[in-house]
């Protein structure tokens, strides 16, 4: 309720100079309280604060500035939300893997995090620790600090505290996997533009000397049964759609189980194909991607099970990336085919553009694949 406090001044003065001077000064009160008092008020009320608001006033408030786009996720209300309500105990749990999981959270994506170990046999090759924290925890393996390691002085090797965790093993590398629940746009699960927004929060989030590679995650489930080779126009094209934040746009992902007679389902496969375009129709036989991926190193977009650390395969799961190496990177595709040994098609799938920050010196990269048969 607003006072007028014109009728607070007796009858006889309402039409003098006091009565102007309560006019004057009940407007510049009222201004000061839209302009200045209303907004300080609600500058920290999450459900009133506006995307101007975030961004001009709170953004560096908190003592962490994280990037906003015109365009794409990062532009969204409800990610300048998240970002507000989750920056004090992302500050608070820095370096811990509670701290990327309010990223995962801010982002829309399913992920975790593995530092990686040199490989036994090649060091060249980087190997994910899949078992390894508490939330408060770092990404630093513990070593083994018990005394009695049943040793002796003169044993062939000598003994120290450490010998059991494979300390010389360890590296600063963190893989960060992660697949998506929604679509920025139609043609990309993520923009450039997104993807720097999260590669700065990550930034922000691991030590100075840990180096994070990024892995997302191209999942599938396609319809199809184990043994049964397609013929021509007989498979079953799956769609699956992934809407974004809002659902007023979706992406789809389109995929078909062609089979072979050199492999039961999925359990044969041993190459991945990778590629930039996408089939318009998918009712024949196809051969190959429809537009190879040119990238360096990998051959006519094909990388094949030499190449490939396998997670999991069996006749209705293939699940594998591509061995990663210190300092690594791949690029954008919009398409797979997964690979018999005669190298034919056993399954392909065309998705939203999976995007990588290519430009960026130091961005690195990895590609997974996860393609299921339901």
């Amino acid at each position: 309720m607003t006072i007028d406090y014109k009728k607070l001044l007796p009858a006889s003065m309402r039409t003098t100079r006091w009565g102007q001077f309560v006019e004057a000064l009940q407007s510049v009160l009222t201004e000061l309280k839209t302009d200045k008092i209303e907004i300080i008020e609600n500058q920290w009320n999450i459900d009133e604060v506006t995307a101007t608001q975030i961004k001009e006033n709170l953004r560096g408030t908190l003592g962490y500035e994280f990037l906003s786009y015109e365009t794409g996720w990062s532009s969204n209300i409800e990610y300048l939300k998240r970002q507000i309500l989750t920056v004090v105990e992302r500050i608070l749990h820095r370096t811990t893997k509670k701290a990327y999981d309010y990223n995962f959270y801010i982002y829309n994506l399913i992920g975790t995090l593995y530092p990686m170990y040199k490989g036994l046999l090649d060091e060249t090759i980087l190997h994910p620790k899949t078992s390894w924290w508490t939330y408060d925890e770092t990404v630093d393996d513990e070593v083994n600090d018990t005394l009695d390691l049943g040793c002796t002085l003169d044993t062939d090797v000598f003994p120290h505290l450490d010998m059991l965790s494979n300390i010389d093993r360890q590296t600063r590398h963190l893989l960060i996997p992660y697949s998506f629940r929604n679509v920025d746009t139609q043609s990309y699960f993520q923009t450039e533009e997104t993807l720097s927004a999260f590669y700065e929060d990550i930034l922000f989030t691991k030590k100075a000397t840990e180096i994070p590679y990024f892995e997302p995650i191209c999942k599938v489930n396609c319809s199809g049964i184990p043994g049964v080779v397609s013929t021509s126009g007989s498979h079953i094209t799956t769609k699956e759609y992934y809407f974004d934040y809002d659902r007023t746009t979706s992406g789809i992902v389109k995929s078909f189980y062609y089979g072979s007679s050199k492999v039961n389902g999925l359990s044969g496969v041993v190459g991945v194909q990778f590629g930039t375009g996408a089939y318009s129709s998918l009712s024949g036989i196809i051969t190959h991607v429809q537009t190879l991926l040119s990238y360096s190193g990998i051959v006519s977009g094909i990388i094949w099970s030499a190449d490939l650390d396998i997670i999991e395969q069996n006749t209705t799961r293939f699940n594998a990336r591509r061995n990663i190496t210190q300092k690594c990177k791949f690029d954008n595709y919009t398409e797979v085919a997964l690979l018999d040994r005669a190298s034919g098609v056993v399954a392909y799938a065309s998705f939203p553009q999976i995007t990588y920050l290519i430009d960026k010196k130091k961005f690195y990269g990895n590609p997974q694949i996860d393609f299921n048969l339901i």
